[in-house]
């Protein structure tokens, strides 16, 4: 039973709300651009690959009918995996600077680009090759069912292994500066409760008399800084084993945000108003893990709040991913540390919860950063695979 006072508002009760899940179960499908100034090679193009499947994810095709429509589309889709591109279309040479602007204006070189030609005299294939950045080069007269299929799907593999390398690559050189911060940052950690003890121990050669109480105290808070450090240091090395989830499957982000809050220490749940999470989408990721960010997110939240927190969890699609903004009303996060605060070890704070949570936001190809809250608190973004194709 909850009493109050009246300089003391009333707590309420815990509320969670919540909406029906996202009962839709097919993954991102991988983007197909079909460059052709001829209506019908667009129509055969989808018929002949209607039914195709690679990694469990079909095909979402996406149409232009000249370069210059070519051009604004990439401008707006980032996540393209296939360009079957005609060579000559409002000029002869339109295909050929459609892939120049690709991959020299976007600098986009992991999407695999496949001419398809009904002209071969108009773009010779060794000249082409030798001279653009393309996958594979095709005559349209070539291209019967099983050879297109066959082509789709050596492209679309092709594409995968790249995106796969490219985030070990990137995992690599964010393990190299993370240990590169931490030493930095456990210099600094460590002085404090080592200069606490070194006191203690002259205290204890020079003075006649001792108190007891003011030195077991002042053992107590260093060997206790201590402790913490090296838990923080043992949870790191734990976590070294993130690289890219192994036994990822599609996962409810509403079921994981409730096992969440059910794992939260009492201690920490007493001090949430409310947490509010509407049309939570289906993920693509390791359960427990993801979990954990959650739970982490959560109590950074709940840590660094004056009072009873009152938290919103919120997603939007973004392309292959889905934004979540993990929202509060505590008093906010200065500018000049949001770059900082995923640091292991950094300032004053002996925790890893948001260091956990960049690892594991990484483990899963995403990205994780900070910004103020509308609320006047803090808002934490990131980004996670979708395991249903984003509405």
């Amino acid at each position: 039973m909850i009493t109050t006072t009246p300089s003391m508002p009333m707590r309420t009760p815990l509320k969670l709300h919540k909406t029906a899940r996202d009962e839709d179960s097919g993954l991102p499908p991988w983007k197909v651009l079909i460059v052709d100034d001829e209506p019908e090679v667009h129509s055969v193009t989808r018929l002949a690959l209607h039914d195709f499947s690679f990694d469990d994810r079909k095909l979402h095709f996406i149409s232009a009918h000249s370069g210059q429509e070519a051009c604004e589309i990439l401008d707006q889709e980032t996540d393209i995996a296939l360009m079957l591109l005609d060579v000559v279309m409002e000029t002869d040479d339109a295909g050929l600077r459609v892939v120049e602007y690709l991959r020299h204006q976007l600098g986009n070189a992991f999407m695999r680009v496949v001419l398809r030609t009904g002209h071969p005299g108009m773009a010779p294939e060794r000249h082409v090759i030798r001279a653009f950045d393309i996958n594979d080069y095709r005559a349209k007269t070539e291209l019967t069912q099983d050879r297109m299929y066959s082509l789709v799907y050596t492209a679309l593999s092709s594409y995968k292994r790249l995106n796969s390398l490219a985030s070990s690559q990137r995992y690599l050189r964010s393990l190299a500066d993370e240990y590169r911060s931490v030493l930095d940052n456990l210099q600094s950690q460590l002085r404090l409760p080592m200069a606490g003890l070194r006191s203690a121990m002259a205290t204890l050669q020079n003075a006649a008399t001792v108190d007891t109480d003011t030195l077991n105290q002042q053992l107590e808070k260093s060997l206790k800084q201590l402790s913490d450090t090296t838990h923080g240091i043992t949870r790191l090395s734990e976590l070294n084993h993130l690289d890219s989830p192994a036994a990822s499957e599609r996962v409810s982000a509403e079921s994981v945000v409730e096992a969440a809050l059910d794992k939260l220490d009492p201690s920490m749940r007493a001090r949430i108003q409310s947490v509010h999470y509407s049309h939570l989408p289906t993920l693509l990721g390791q359960p427990t893990w993801l979990t954990e960010l959650f739970q982490q997110l959560l109590n950074n939240a709940i840590t660094h709040h004056p009072g009873q927190a009152n938290i919103e969890i919120s997603a939007r699609p973004s392309g292959t991913f889905w934004e979540f903004t993990i929202s509060d009303d505590g008093p906010g996060i200065p500018v000049d540390e949001w770059e900082l605060i995923f640091d292991a070890f950094h300032g004053k704070a002996l925790g890893i919860g948001l260091t956990i949570c960049r690892k594991i936001v990484a483990a899963h190809g995403g990205k994780i950063w900070v910004r103020p809250s509308t609320r006047g608190g803090t808002a934490i973004q990131l980004t996670l695979p979708a395991g249903t194709r984003p509405v």
